[in-house]
C-alpha cells in the first residue's frame, strides 16, 4: 500500500483539556490562619477585660517585683589582722607554811602594852628660875593695873569687855610653870584673882555696886605681884 492512499492519512482525534486540580490545601491554610487570628484576638479581647474579682473592678496592677539583694553569705575580704604576741602567765609560788615560831602569843586585854624602849621621851620641862619667870609675866601683870584704872571712866559695856581680857590673861598666868619655890601657891593665887574678876564682871553686868568688887580684885592682883616678885 501506498502513501499516498487514504487510508494511510491520520485521523482525527478527540483531545480534551486537562483538568484543572484542586486546590483543596491551600483552602485548608487559608482558613486555619483566618481561625488563629480570630482565636488570638478573642483572647487579647478576654485579657484586656477588667476582671469582676479585682478591686474597684480596674485593671489588675502589676506587683513591681523588688531588686536583687545582695546575699547575706557574700564572702567577705579577708582583712589583715595582727596577731598579739603571747602574755607571759605569772606563775603563783606557794608561800611557805608558818611555822610554830612565827605565832604571836595572845595578848591579854586587861594586860598594858609595853612601851617601845626606842619610844622619843618628852623634853625635860625648863623651871625658870624667880628672876626670869618675873619677867615673863609682867606685860600680863602690868596691864591688869592699866585696865583696872580705867574702869571708872568706861561705858558700862566698855568696862564689861576690860574685864573679860583681864579674865583671859588671867587664865594664861595660871599656865605659866612657876619657879619650884612658888609652885605650890601660884595656881591657888591666879585662881583667887580670877574669880575675884568674874564677881566683878557680873557686878558690871548687874548695873550693881562696883566698889566693893573692885577693891577685891586689885587686893587678888597684889597678891599675885608679890608670889612673883614684882
Amino acid at each position: 500500500m501506498s502513501s499516498g492512499s487514504p487510508s494511510s492519512e491520520a485521523r482525527p482525534q478527540w483531545v480534551f483539556a486537562p483538568k484543572p486540580k484542586r486546590r483543596t490545601g491551600r483552602v485548608v491554610l487559608i482558613v486555619a490562619l483566618i481561625a488563629l487570628v480570630v482565636a488570638i484576638a478573642l483572647a487579647s479581647v478576654i485579657l484586656l477585660m477588667p476582671r469582676a474579682d479585682s478591686p474597684g473592678g480596674g485593671a489588675t496592677t502589676a506587683t513591681p517585683t523588688p531588686p536583687p539583694t545582695a546575699s547575706a553569705s557574700a564572702t567577705r575580704t579577708p582583712s589583715s589582722s595582727v596577731t598579739p604576741p603571747p602574755t607571759a602567765t605569772p606563775t603563783a609560788t606557794a608561800a611557805p607554811d608558818p611555822t610554830p615560831t612565827d605565832e604571836l602569843p595572845p595578848v591579854d586585854p586587861e594586860e598594858p602594852l609595853p612601851v617601845p624602849t626606842d619610844a622619843v621621851t618628852a623634853p625635860p620641862v625648863v623651871v625658870p628660875d624667880t628672876g626670869a619667870f618675873a619677867t615673863a609675866i609682867s606685860p600680863r601683870v602690868a596691864d591688869a593695873d592699866t585696865g583696872l584704872g580705867m574702869l571708872a571712866s568706861q561705858t558700862p559695856d566698855a568696862a564689861f569687855d576690860i574685864v573679860r581680857t583681864l579674865e583671859q590673861d588671867a587664865m594664861i598666868l595660871a599656865d605659866e610653870n612657876p619657879p619650884d619655890s612658888i609652885a605650890s601657891s601660884w595656881r591657888p593665887t591666879v585662881q583667887t584673882y580670877l574669880g575675884a574678876l568674874g564677881t566683878l564682871r557680873t557686878a558690871i553686868g548687874d548695873g550693881t555696886d562696883t566698889v566693893a568688887p573692885l577693891a577685891e580684885v586689885r587686893t587678888a592682883l597684889q597678891a599675885v605681884k608679890d608670889l612673883a616678885g614684882l
